[in-house]
């Protein structure tokens, strides 16, 4: 009996620690390029935006459900963080701002950020960028990023300094992926 007992307990530990959050939850799905944390990009002085795009022919499959969160993975203070959705827009740059909200005093380093969207989007099928704005004073590391190979659009970065849309990779040749996802759910 005590074998029994034992054995019975040992199991409900193996099946209560394998459970992730990264488990998939019916009417939820979880949209992102990235693997674990492993880095993060030390970025010059000035404004950037970090972005994920996720395009219509991977958005359809989430017509009319609805985008509830935003998070990403902070390895270190920025002088301002703002969480940005956009619209597909065309080629590589995003298109209207449909979602904008300044977190700036509110993250935690070395760890995700989960924001909440007051009012979830209603996904129309077509793409759209989740990018998070940052303001460095000074060179220094905050959004992380994973060990890679990059996945294509996984790494779109803006630099206030040449105001263009490049990818990581064209920028520095590192193959990485910037820790950003969505959260949708029907």
């Amino acid at each position: 009996m005590k074998i029994q007992l034992l054995t019975l307990l040992a199991c409900a530990v193996i099946f209560a620690s394998s459970c992730k959050k990264d488990d998939p939850i019916p009417g939820e799905a979880t949209l992102k390029y990235d693997n674990p944390n492993a880095t993060g990009p030390l970025l010059e002085a000035g404004f950037h935006e970090l972005a994920v795009y996720f395009p219509s022919n991977m958005m359809g499959q989430y017509r009319d459900w609805s985008l509830t969160e935003v998070t990403w993975y902070m390895g270190g203070f920025p002088d301002s963080c703002v969480v940005k959705i956009y619209e597909e827009g065309s080629g590589d740059t995003p298109g209207a701002l449909l979602y904008e909200n300044d977190v700036t005093g509110t993250t935690v380093v070395n760890q995700w950020q989960e924001h909440l969207l007051p009012t979830p989007l209603t996904v129309s099928g077509d793409g759209i960028w989740i990018s998070i704005a940052l303001r460095h004073d000074t060179e220094k590391q905050s959004i992380g990023c994973d060990s890679g190979p990059n996945q294509t659009n996984g790494d779109w970065l803006y630099k206030e300094s040449d105001q263009q849309w490049l990818t990581y990779v064209q920028r520095t040749s590192e193959s990485v992926n910037w820790n950003i996802r969505a959260i949708v759910e029907e």
